[in-house]
């Protein structure tokens, strides 16, 4: 240094003092800071060349800012001065600490043996008592619906804690969506969902990630509808799944908790303290293994599950957290207990935001399987050809996807617009029963009603055969000639059979050929003597 600082001035105050051209002369700090290069291509060149020309000097509390000292944009720590107010077991000799370099990307980092070493793990008052402080407990607590409490004081606090008479109001439980899902307390099991990893090894959810974003779009509506003012709060312990959370929403909603309506993205760390009307806790983890890693911490787990104050929705595969053996698999034993375990897949809108998750993640064997979730509760059961199969995958393009899978939903709910007298101008069996469904300007879904047998029943499905565009379609019902031309008399007049239940076509078979009958359309079983 050129210049050393007056007496009663502090070093921090020099360095701001110094202008843009003293910054630049590097005689006035030579061999402490590297000339910046008048030209960098990127984040590495700089870094690489640049050491930032500041020593902060500060007297905060050492464990209440190292932690941010360590993880600020610094190349080097030079050193920690102890002062005499600090007890002997705080002091600690701070080792040199350097930006990461990690695949070329330099990133803040802070090692396992640093934070070990100045008892980073342990929070400040767990420090002060086992510096002998004694403890106090609060015994009432004012914030929690009482069924968010039930848990936490139960695992975390053995019942000391009391509900305050504000919270145990009636008119403190407050319903913002419609459905026992969507009560004070419940957890939300998304048994579809995929573990990935961003470039920093810190694990997302997708699935978890569209399952948020519906309700919290279903929120922004009810609350733009009912003009009620509602807070929202979305957790997750992992950085990556923040991250995309916060991608998700984009600059949909606003951020300011004083607006009509607000949602905050943060890690579990990042809400300590803090409180939120509804809370919705992505725990991300989905693998058959049952690892959780560091979601078992129980100081985290206690802080996402005390920040709600009137719902707490906690979205989370249920298979892997009972696997964990963590306190996390006895959060979901006591949710199943009390009769708050739901199954995302339940609800329409969510499994569709579950569907649209894995068609985005390329997941199409999971929504075409037998038995596929997406259409379990259709009045239809359907069946697909594998020319389907390879056409879906052949389409790249993600709406598209999207499309076909909703128009297919629509069709299994009975919504049957026959379309095939504009496109198929033959005589023939095939264009009796081949029917053709337009997905957009230059592609058709081709399907017909087909009867199958099931556990010694016969039943109408929908068979979905392929997705072609117009001029191919002449072609295949030539194709489909043969196939029907195997079908009977009586086959052919039951696949042509239909019941209209309003303006939806439901399963029906005619009375004049099968006198011993049972229809069940909402169970889609038909059961039938012979054929």
């Amino acid at each position: 240094m050129a210049e050393e600082p007056n007496k009663g001035q502090g070093l921090i105050d020099l360095v701001f003092s110094w202008s843009l051209a003293d910054v630049l002369n590097k005689d006035l700090y030579k061999g402490k800071v590297y000339l910046i290069p008048k030209t960098f291509s990127s984040t590495k060149d700089y870094m690489k060349s640049f050491i930032y020309p500041l020593i902060e000097e500060t007297h905060a509390d050492l464990f209440s800012s190292i932690e941010m000292v360590a993880r600020a944009p610094t190349r080097e720590i030079l050193t920690v001065e102890p002062t005499k107010g600090f007890p002997k077991i705080l002091r600690y000799n701070i080792i040199l600490e350097r930006m990461e370099d990690t695949a070329n990307n330099y990133e803040e980092c802070m090692s396992l043996r640093y934070a070990r070493m100045l008892n980073l793990e342990e929070a400040l008052f767990e420090r002060l008592v086992l510096l002998g402080h004694k403890r106090h407990l609060l015994s009432i607590q004012y914030r929690m619906h009482p069924s968010i409490s039930m848990f936490p004081n139960r695992e975390f606090y053995d019942n000391m804690i009391s509900d305050g008479p504000n919270v145990k109001e009636r008119t403190y439980e407050r319903r913002f969506l419609q459905g026992s899902m969507y009560g004070s307390y419940s957890f939300i099991n998304v048994s579809y969902g995929q573990e990935d990893f961003d470039n920093r090894h810190s694990t997302k959810n997708m699935v978890e990630v569209a399952v948020a974003a519906d309700i919290v779009a279903r929120l922004f509506k009810e609350s733009k509808a009912s003009k009620q003012k509602v807070r929202i709060g979305c957790i997750s312990p992992y950085k990556a799944q923040v991250f995309a959370l916060e991608q998700k929403f984009g600059k949909t909603y606003i951020t300011d908790a004083n607006s009509h309506f607000s949602v905050s993205v943060r890690s579990v760390d990042g809400f300590q303290g803090g409180e939120e009307d509804v809370i919705i806790i992505s725990t991300v983890r989905c693998n058959v293994r049952g690892s959780v890693g560091f979601l078992s911490n129980r100081q985290r787990a206690n802080v996402a599950l005390t920040r709600a104050r009137h719902c707490l929705w906690i979205l989370g595969n249920g298979a892997t957290l009972i696997n964990s053996g963590s306190v996390w698999k006895k959060l979901v034993v006591d949710a199943k207990a009390r009769g708050c375990f739901y199954d995302a897949n339940d609800d329409k809108n969510l499994a569709q935001a579950v569907g649209g998750a894995l068609v985005e993640l390329n997941q199409l064997d999971t929504l075409l399987k037998p038995g596929s979730f997406l259409f379990s509760n259709t009045r239809w059961k359907v069946r697909f050809g594998n020319d389907f199969r390879k056409s879906m995958t052949r389409i790249k393009n993600i709406e598209i996807r999207k499309k076909v899978l909703s128009l297919l939903q629509n069709l299994l709910s009975g919504l049957h617009q026959n379309q095939k007298n504009k496109v198929l101008n033959m005589n023939g069996t095939s264009s009796q029963l081949l029917e053709v469904h337009k997905v957009n300007k230059f592609l058709n879904l081709i399907w017909s009603i087909d009867i199958v047998r099931e556990h010694s029943t016969d039943i109408q499905v929908i068979k979905v055969w392929d997705i072609l565009p117009l001029a191919k379609i002449p072609k295949i019902a030539e194709h489909f000639e043969a196939v029907f031309g195997n079908y009977t008399v009586d086959k052919m007049n039951h696949c042509k059979c239909r019941r209209l239940e309003g303006y939806a076509s439901c399963i029906f078979f005619c009375h004049n050929f099968l006198p011993n009958l049972f229809i069940n359309c909402h169970d889609l079983e038909v059961k039938l003597d012979v054929f």
